[in-house]
Order: structure tokens, then C-alpha cells, then sequence
């Protein structure tokens, strides 16, 4: 049995982000452009905010979006039967989350490579 989490408004959700950015406000920005890419690879996305983290999933969760650092966020995806690759790094502590991880310090990070490999996890959450 899963535990269902309670609905919550758009201002207690927007409140979640903003708690999880104090002293790290330089990576709202990138944030804002994740959330923009992955809003287009389709509308069954739900997002999640947490304490801690920004869960995506349509069936199954498929992205984590962590402000790591002051200058460093953490992207946790779950992409099945792939090898880590040189910015798809294994899932370090994030292993009971995520089957991979990427690391961004920059909006210039969300490149083509990164981009790819969320949709790959977005396509394997359906």
C-alpha cells in the first residue's frame, strides 16, 4: 500500500519551493528552467514538492529536482537497464530514490545531453 500524500493549494506548494532555496535563491533560476523543459514532454506531469525535493512522476516518479549547495542542484532520475555515463553519474546516497544522478550548477548545464536523459526517464514512468 502506498501512502497518499494530502493535496496541497498552490500557495503551500510554491511555499515548499521557496523553504527549500533559502540561502540558495542563485539556483531558482535553473530551477525555473527544469521545470519549463520538462513541462513540455507532456501534460500528465505531476508535480510534487516536498521538504526537501521536487518529485516528478506520471505513473511511477521519474525525477528528483534537490538544491544541493548554494551553487549546486542534484537531478535524481530513474532510468531503467542504463550505465552511468560521465554526467550521468550512479546514485551515490540517492539510491534508494533514483537509479541515476546529474549534477547542475548552471542554466547552461540543461543542454541537450540533460535534457535527453530526463526524457528518457520521462518516457519510462508511463
Amino acid at each position: 500500500m502506498t501512502e497518499k500524500r494530502p493535496k496541497l493549494s498552490e500557495r503551500s506548494r510554491r511555499q515548499l519551493v521557496l523553504n527549500q532555496y533559502k540561502g540558495k535563491e542563485e539556483l531558482l533560476s535553473l530551477y525555473a528552467v527544469l521545470l519549463n523543459v520538462i513541462s513540455k514532454l507532456g501534460d500528465d506531469i505531476e508535480i510534487s514538492p516536498r521538504e526537501d525535493m521536487v518529485v516528478l512522476r506520471v505513473k511511477k516518479e521519474f525525477v528528483y529536482i534537490i538544491p544541493d549547495t548554494n551553487t549546486n542542484m542534484i537531478v535524481g532520475l530513474n532510468i531503467d537497464d542504463k550505465e552511468p555515463e560521465v554526467r550521468l553519474e550512479p546514485p551515490g546516497p540517492l539510491g534508494t530514490i533514483c537509479t541515476h544522478r546529474i549534477q547542475l550548477a548552471d542554466i547552461s548545464d540543461v543542454d541537450d545531453e540533460v535534457v535527453g536523459y530526463i526524457r528518457e526517464a520521462y518516457e519510462g514512468s508511463k
